[in-house]
């Protein structure tokens, strides 16, 4: 397995963070966050690949900014169901979806099943 390298949470000295050359950045678009991003995201190298945080959002809304945003992966950190991510792979393909659970020692791996179609990764 290759390694891969995401920073997440970028709000400032975006080009210079890219210049890094990361596999992933990550942009938060959650209001309650003190990292939540505004703005354009500049263009960064087309090997680094951009990741849009959400919390709960509506997707409609999530998929304005990530068409906006030209991002190549949604990353879902909130109560997102097996049928939200469904619906939202129906509004496009082109990018990816990651889902974030919270784990501990007794985390119920089976709740995993239901995403599987639709989600990429699993953090």
């Amino acid at each position: 397995m290759k390694l891969k390298i995401k920073i997440c949470g970028i709000k400032h000295n975006i080009a210079e963070v890219a210049a890094l050359q990361p596999d992933y950045l990550g942009f938060i678009f959650y209001e309650k966050s003190l990292r939540n991003f505004e703005g354009e995201i500049p263009e960064i190298p087309y090997s680094t690949k951009k990741v849009g945080v959400f919390v709960n959002e509506n997707i409609e809304k999530v998929i304005e900014i990530t068409k906006k945003q030209l991002l190549d992966v949604v990353q879902l950190h909130g109560e997102e169901s097996p049928d939200y991510c469904k619906r939202l792979t129906n509004f496009s393909q082109d990018f990816e979806i990651w889902k974030a659970f919270s784990v501990d020692e007794a985390f119920n791996f089976e709740i995993l099943k239901p995403y599987e179609t639709f989600v990429s990764k699993f953090l």
